[in-house]
């Protein structure tokens, strides 16, 4: 796993607050949305403001 690839599995995990869920449990190419993590636009929209607080 790379270190980009981990720090970014590990700041949706805080971020949206997935409690049961390790950075090993979300693998590098399952879908974040429906089957896979089972995200939904909320979740999306908490992903975007994650991506730009952490671009500036």
């Amino acid at each position: 796993m790379s270190e980009l690839t981990e720090k970014l599995k590990e700041e949706i995990i805080d971020q949206l607050n997935l409690e049961d869920i390790s950075k090993e449990d979300i693998g590098d190419n399952d879908p974040l949305f429906g089957d896979g993590l089972g995200l939904d636009s909320i979740d999306a929209l908490e992903l975007i403001v994650l991506l730009e607080k952490t671009m500036v």
